[in-house]
């Protein structure tokens, strides 16, 4: 079995290069905003700051993300892994049952 992103993604032809784009222009980015800010005895605390707001950003919202309905149909609560599907998918047919 193979390993690596596109192992992970095989149904997205462009996974790969669409996340390898995005790092890159990540990492551009940053280094760009470093350059602006070198000159500036606090520019590295600007930076480590605003590093900081897309971490809280994400706690924030890795809290509000319920748990995935198959996980709670593992444990038990088949009920509960209904009433989170029908959340996520917004119908109540047949093949909400057949899903769990």
């Amino acid at each position: 079995k193979s390993s690596g992103l596109h192992s992970q993604f095989p149904d997205i032809p462009c996974a790969v290069g669409c996340l390898q784009s995005f790092m890159t222009t990540g990492i551009l980015a940053a280094q760009c905003i470093n350059y602006g800010y070198m000159d500036y005895e606090w520019g590295w605390r600007l930076n480590l700051g605003l590093a900081g707001i897309p971490a809280l950003l994400l706690l924030v919202g890795a809290a509000c993300v319920p748990e995935t309905p198959s996980h709670m149909a593992e444990r038990g609560d088949v009920e509960k892994a209904r009433k989170v599907l029908h959340m996520i998918r917004g119908t109540d047919g047949e093949w909400l049952k057949l899903s769990l």
